[in-house]
């Protein structure tokens, strides 16, 4: 593939996605979710089950911040959080 081509390709996604680099525009675009609800959204749309460590690697966050916005997305009733069955076993 020609690198000019390639180029052109990468700054027109840029362009289009740029808005997501402006906090002040996440309100304006997604309502009431912050962008690590945004983006685990999408990876659980993508994947459609994970468990929480997944999360944090896929938002880049915490533990403790993933299970947050977990949290935050159960009260707002756009994710479940189930208790696994490995997880049942292990105790």
């Amino acid at each position: 593939m020609d690198t000019n081509k390639v180029e052109q390709i990468v700054f027109n996604y840029i362009d289009e996605f740029k808005v997501l680099f402006f906090p002040q525009q996440w309100s304006n675009i997604f309502l009431d979710f912050y962008k690590n609800e945004i983006l685990a959204l999408l990876f659980l749309y993508r994947k459609k089950d994970a468990n929480m460590t997944e999360i944090a690697e896929y938002i880049m966050a915490p533990l403790n911040t993933a299970t947050g916005v977990i949290a935050r997305l159960e009260k707002k009733l756009m994710v479940e959080r189930i208790r696994s069955e490995m997880d049942e076993t292990s105790k």
